[in-house]
């Protein structure tokens, strides 16, 4: 098993920043790992395998409730679908809370500037967070070339 994730987005009014919703759901072993995307609502801008250009402003982690609430501690990474090893979210999401969201800027080390993607698929994936446990990943992307 590798985990679901179910996908979703919403647009600003002037189309310059993507709303990316992940609902993910861990598998027997507590992981999501090349998981199955599925996509709820509007195909007609993004899909899971949309390949995106922009700058990752703001990254939300909040864990599931009482039933599917993940384990303490469990570990969430954003990386490009060819490239695991990439995090886009730099590292902030390495010990989540399984009670309190979590709201960040990733940043890169080298210079502080954010998260920059160039046609890059992204893929969730996730460890500890406990079997079939579920949190959402959400990601704010600034719009390249708007």
């Amino acid at each position: 098993m590798a985990g679901t994730v179910v996908f979703s987005y919403e647009l600003s009014p002037n189309a310059d920043v993507v709303k990316l919703i992940y609902k993910c759901t861990s598998d027997g072993s507590g992981n999501i790992s090349s998981p199955t995307i599925t996509q709820e609502g509007d195909l007609a801008y993004f899909q899971p395998n949309s390949l995106l250009t922009g700058v990752i402003g703001q990254v939300r982690i909040g864990p599931g409730a009482a039933g599917v609430q993940p384990t303490a501690s469990f570990v969430v990474q954003l990386a490009k679908s060819d490239d695991a090893t990439v995090d886009f979210l730099g590292g902030i999401g390495s010990a989540c809370s399984n009670t309190v969201a979590l709201i960040d800027v990733p940043a890169t080390s080298v210079n502080g500037a954010g998260m920059e993607l160039f046609h890059d698929i992204l893929v969730p994936y996730a460890s500890g967070v406990g079997a079939s446990k579920y949190f959402t990943l959400i990601v704010y992307l600034w719009l390249k070339g708007k």
